[in-house]
């Protein structure tokens, strides 16, 4: 079955193989394609957990809300990718300023995984 090739192209970004590197569009495409799935499954999680600890709330205000902070984090992620991709050296700096503390925070975890072990 022959689809058109912005199909494909959207599609094709789903499973990034080799050769995706020499795509320069090819990751964030990727990461833009696969927020959609990704924000439909973090609010469905994220609503059932919250209306189990606080089944005071409406379903209707718990939706809302669910719904909000997850667009307000999806939107941000998607911002960062635009920008990383627009601006590629400036990303880089940002990046490296943030690299201690993302490293501290991975050993702290991989510590206190250790210990729960």
């Amino acid at each position: 079955m022959a689809l058109p090739l912005g199909v494909m192209t959207v599609v094709g970004a789903l499973w990034l193989g080799p050769g995706a590197e020499e795509s320069p569009g090819m990751v964030p495409l990727a990461s833009a394609a696969l927020t959609v799935p990704f924000y439909t499954m973090s609010v469905v999680c994220e609503y059932l957990v919250v209306r189990r600890f606080m089944p005071d709330f409406s379903r209707q205000v718990l939706r809302s809300l669910v719904l909000g902070a997850n667009a307000a984090s999806y939107a941000f992620l998607l911002l960062v990718t635009l920008a990383g991709w627009m601006w590629p050296k400036t990303f880089d700096r940002m990046s490296a300023m943030v690299f201690p503390v993302t490293t501290w925070l991975v050993e702290r975890v991989l510590h206190l995984a250790a210990l729960l072990q």
